[in-house]
């Protein structure tokens, strides 16, 4: 069966969710001078894809840093910094200026942040934000859906016409029937004439 279904051709220029790293850098001015003069201290919490961090944080070591960046932290994480940095501001740290990745956060704050990011990623917990009423036609097909279960599968093919709501019917279905797990062939796989 493996060998009659094409292998699909895709690249994507950056993977997702493989590889990332969150690194934390500073210099001794922006954190230790700051906690000296009674300031919360500044860390740059960045997002990388290179093998080693500190390759990244080389890169931004340039003429214009009198002083030597120093890397803080380094986590593998399975999330990218963007919407790490929407979470930081969430809760309340300091971004010094609009877009940029600096933050006036201590180490240990961004270690117990870190953490509760990945928990939070990791509880399956969402917002809703707004129910979805099926329309009249949908509730039908899902209903005569639901109807065939028989204790094992269904297997329904729905040709529907364009612009009829299918995802929407298959979450119907999906919710109705209290499956854990669906698998909706597309009409890619179904025009194969398998």
């Amino acid at each position: 069966m493996a060998d009659l279904l094409p292998t699909p051709s895709f690249s994507r220029k950056k993977p997702v969710g493989f590889g990332e790293k969150i690194y934390a850098y500073t210099d001794e001015d922006r954190y230790e001078g700051r906690i000296e003069r009674g300031l919360k201290p500044r860390l740059k919490v960045g997002g990388t894809r290179k093998k080693v961090a500190r390759d990244r944080i080389n890169e931004q070591d340039r003429e214009s840093q009198p002083v030597d960046l120093v890397q803080k932290r380094v986590y593998n994480t399975p999330f990218w910094d963007i919407p790490f940095h929407k979470w930081l501001e969430k809760r309340g740290y300091v971004r010094v200026r609009k877009n940029r990745e600096w933050f006036e956060i201590t180490v240990e704050e961004l270690d117990k942040e870190i953490e509760a990011y990945s928990k939070y990623l990791e509880s399956y917990s969402y917002e809703i934000k707004g129910n979805y009423t099926p329309r009249t036609l949908q509730t039908k097909v899902s209903e005569e859906v639901c109807k065939l279960w028989n204790g094992k599968t269904i297997i329904q093919p729905l040709d529907l016409c364009p612009r009829f709501g299918k995802d929407y019917t298959h979450l119907d279905v999906f919710k109705r029937s209290g499956f854990r797990v669906m698998i909706i062939a597309s009409y890619w796989l179904g025009s194969m004439n398998l």
